[in-house]
Protein backbone atom coordinates (compact mmCIF):
# COMPACT_ATOMS: atom_id res chain seq x y z
CA UNK A 1 0.00 0.00 0.00
CA UNK A 2 1.41 3.17 -0.73
CA UNK A 3 1.59 6.66 1.53
CA UNK A 4 -1.13 8.19 -1.01
CA UNK A 5 -3.42 5.23 -0.63
CA UNK A 6 -2.95 5.45 3.43
CA UNK A 7 -4.21 8.82 3.42
CA UNK A 8 -7.27 8.60 1.82
CA UNK A 9 -8.02 5.24 3.61
CA UNK A 10 -8.14 7.34 7.03
CA UNK A 11 -10.26 10.39 5.31
CA UNK A 12 -13.46 10.67 6.62
CA UNK A 13 -16.23 10.54 4.04
CA UNK A 14 -19.35 10.48 6.50
CA UNK A 15 -19.71 12.49 10.15
CA UNK A 16 -22.78 12.51 11.84
CA UNK A 17 -22.54 14.42 14.90
CA UNK A 18 -25.23 14.42 17.72
CA UNK A 19 -28.11 13.68 14.80
CA UNK A 20 -31.40 14.40 17.07
CA UNK A 21 -34.47 13.04 15.16
CA UNK A 22 -38.39 13.66 16.72
CA UNK A 23 -41.68 13.60 15.59
CA UNK A 24 -43.09 17.10 14.50
CA UNK A 25 -46.12 16.51 16.51
CA UNK A 26 -45.55 15.63 20.16
CA UNK A 27 -41.68 16.17 19.62
CA UNK A 28 -40.93 12.56 20.83
CA UNK A 29 -37.43 11.80 20.59
CA UNK A 30 -37.02 8.73 17.71
CA UNK A 31 -33.00 9.14 17.83
CA UNK A 32 -31.49 11.11 20.93
CA UNK A 33 -27.95 11.77 19.98
CA UNK A 34 -26.16 10.34 17.24
CA UNK A 35 -22.09 9.71 16.40
CA UNK A 36 -20.94 8.27 13.19
CA UNK A 37 -17.85 8.53 11.42
CA UNK A 38 -17.02 6.60 8.18
CA UNK A 39 -13.51 6.89 6.95
CA UNK A 40 -13.19 6.17 2.89
CA UNK A 41 -12.37 2.38 2.37
CA UNK A 42 -14.25 1.44 5.13
CA UNK A 43 -17.49 -1.12 5.15
CA UNK A 44 -20.21 -0.28 7.73
CA UNK A 45 -23.79 -2.05 8.33
CA UNK A 46 -26.15 -0.83 10.81
CA UNK A 47 -27.11 -3.23 13.11
CA UNK A 48 -30.36 -2.78 16.01
CA UNK A 49 -34.09 -3.85 16.57
CA UNK A 50 -36.87 -3.05 14.89
CA UNK A 51 -37.56 0.38 15.45
CA UNK A 52 -34.52 1.26 16.67
CA UNK A 53 -33.70 4.08 13.95
CA UNK A 54 -32.00 2.48 11.20
CA UNK A 55 -33.82 3.43 8.50
CA UNK A 56 -34.17 6.95 9.66
CA UNK A 57 -30.61 7.29 9.65
CA UNK A 58 -30.10 6.41 6.61
CA UNK A 59 -32.70 8.62 5.41
CA UNK A 60 -31.72 11.60 7.13
CA UNK A 61 -28.41 10.95 5.72
CA UNK A 62 -30.31 11.33 1.88
CA UNK A 63 -31.94 14.26 3.00
CA UNK A 64 -35.26 12.09 2.68
CA UNK A 65 -36.87 12.19 6.55
CA UNK A 66 -40.36 11.25 5.81
CA UNK A 67 -43.30 13.69 6.89
CA UNK A 68 -43.66 14.13 10.51
CA UNK A 69 -40.61 13.36 11.50
CA UNK A 70 -37.80 16.22 11.54
CA UNK A 71 -34.13 16.47 12.22
CA UNK A 72 -34.27 18.18 15.63
CA UNK A 73 -30.43 18.67 16.31
CA UNK A 74 -26.95 17.54 15.13
CA UNK A 75 -24.72 17.82 12.05
CA UNK A 76 -24.20 15.64 9.33
CA UNK A 77 -21.06 16.21 6.81
CA UNK A 78 -20.03 14.45 3.73
CA UNK A 79 -17.07 14.82 2.04
CA UNK A 80 -16.08 17.79 4.45
CA UNK A 81 -19.95 19.53 4.04
CA UNK A 82 -22.75 19.81 5.72
CA UNK A 83 -25.42 18.64 4.43
CA UNK A 84 -28.14 18.36 6.71
CA UNK A 85 -29.55 21.94 6.03
CA UNK A 86 -29.38 21.76 2.38
CA UNK A 87 -32.11 23.28 0.06
CA UNK A 88 -33.90 20.75 -1.82
CA UNK A 89 -32.40 21.74 -5.37
CA UNK A 90 -28.88 21.01 -3.35
CA UNK A 91 -29.93 17.62 -2.02
CA UNK A 92 -30.79 16.59 -6.00
CA UNK A 93 -27.18 17.95 -6.97
CA UNK A 94 -26.11 15.83 -4.12
CA UNK A 95 -28.33 12.26 -4.59
CA UNK A 96 -27.12 9.85 -7.29
CA UNK A 97 -23.88 12.22 -7.86
CA UNK A 98 -22.01 12.01 -4.24
CA UNK A 99 -24.15 9.42 -2.78
CA UNK A 100 -26.87 6.86 -3.01
CA UNK A 101 -28.82 4.48 -1.30
CA UNK A 102 -30.39 0.90 -2.06
CA UNK A 103 -33.88 0.82 -0.25
CA UNK A 104 -34.82 -2.59 1.82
Amino acid sequence: MSVAELNTTHEIVLDIRRLRLETVADRRVLIPNLDLTIRRGEIVGLVGQSGSGKTLTCFAVGGLVPPGVRVAGGEIHLEGRRIDNLTEAEWRAVRGGRIGMVFQ
